[in-house]
């Protein structure tokens, strides 16, 4: 009987869990193989695409992008563009409202709501966006997007591969922590999974096959796919929001670390360290085990001293393995590059194994 209890037990966990990995939009865009260190532990590795793992912000690029695909003429790209520069525009105009609204004197509101309102004003330029056609031909297919972002010829207009570039030592960075046993995941507000696959996922891909010690390796056999959470844009140009805003991705999170996994007769919780940039990440950093802050945004500055968040350097953070399964962290870890990132992560799978 205990052990029939047991089995059901198990298999309502993993029907639970593969329904909570379902939704939102996952795309799986390449399979890794990784040694057994995270497998044991469930250690994961969760980033933010834009500005944190690409140098600038690649929304800009998609309605270039689907005028290249729709094969514009001049006079239909300009109005594309401009329609997508005059909508920019509104929506900047709707934030510095939103963010004067936030931090007027005597304001009572709770950061989760002040992020949601900087979320209604994405979501509001976002549907206006779909209704305009702006982004009408972006193509559904990853291969697409990577003849653009490799393009080096005399077409520079666009400039798709600068526009798009990565930070320094992003790729080199995830690809080692992957080989070395992280689960790996991309959750984005980003409308475009495709792009994210072109961009990011791709040479982390090349990277991490060409590592020489890997073919070698006792448990090269075992295979692993990167998930992206994100929103998505269909080839009519209407864009499904999965990922809205600061509050999906922190529900996301919490999501994955009530994920835990059976194995024999122990129980094994997730270790979640997710990567961001901005505002939009700030909820989703504190959800984690660890939240690691990569540059210096004004804005994240703004809401931690308003809401007594803590912004310390990564370097002084212990390396020692905890976990907030008790409720959200109050620090957010700051770095300045992807090489920090490596180093720290890399210790820390080193003490799990230990």
């Amino acid at each position: 009987m205990c052990k029939i209890l047991r089995y059901s037990i198990c298999i309502s966990h993993y029907v639970l869990t593969y329904l909570a990995f379902c939704h939102p939009l996952e795309c799986t865009i390449r399979a890794f193989s990784t040694t057994p260190v995270s497998q044991q532990h469930n250690c994961w590795l969760i980033v933010d695409f834009d500005g944190t793992c690409t140098e600038k912000d690649t929304t800009p690029l998609l309605p270039k992008l689907a005028a290249e695909f729709s094969k514009d003429n001049e006079s239909e790209r300009l109005k594309r563009l401009n329609t997508f520069a005059s909508l920019e525009n509104e929506y900047f105009d709707l934030y510095n409202t939103a963010m004067s609204n936030i931090f007027v004197d005597g304001s009572k509101v709770s950061m989760k709501n002040a992020l949601e309102s900087l979320d209604d004003v994405s979501s509001t330029i976002t549907k206006k966006l779909s209704d305009s056609g702006v982004l009408f031909g972006m193509s559904q297919t990853q291969s697409d997007y990577e003849d653009l972002v490799d393009y080096r010829g005399d077409k520079d207009e666009n400039n798709f591969d600068e526009k798009s570039k990565l930070r320094k030592g992003c790729a080199e960075a995830l690809a080692n922590l992957i080989d070395q046993g992280w689960n790996f995941g991309v959750l984005s507000i980003n409308w475009c999974p495709q792009l994210i696959g072109a961009v990011l996922l791709r040479p982390v891909s090349n990277i991490y096959s060409a590592i020489p010690e890997r073919r070698n390796r006792k448990y090269a056999q075992h295979s692993f796919l990167p998930k992206v959470w994100s929103n998505h844009v269909s080839i009519d140009g209407i864009v499904k929001l999965e990922v809205p805003g600061a509050n999906a991705k922190k529900e996301r999170i919490a999501s994955l670390k009530d994920s835990s996994q059976y194995r024999g007769d122990s129980i094994q919780i997730p270790f979640i360290v997710y990567i961001g940039d901005s505002s939009t990440d700030l909820l989703a950093l504190l959800e984690a085990d660890v939240g690691i802050l990569i540059g210096s945004s004004q804005t994240v500055s703004k809401f931690a001293e308003r809401w007594n968040v803590a912004l310390s350097p990564l370097s002084s953070k212990s390396q020692e393995v905890t976990s907030t399964r008790q409720g959200q962290s109050s620090t957010v870890w700051t770095v300045n590059s992807w090489g920090e990132i490596e180093q720290f992560l890399s210790q820390i799978l080193l003490n799990f194994s230990s």
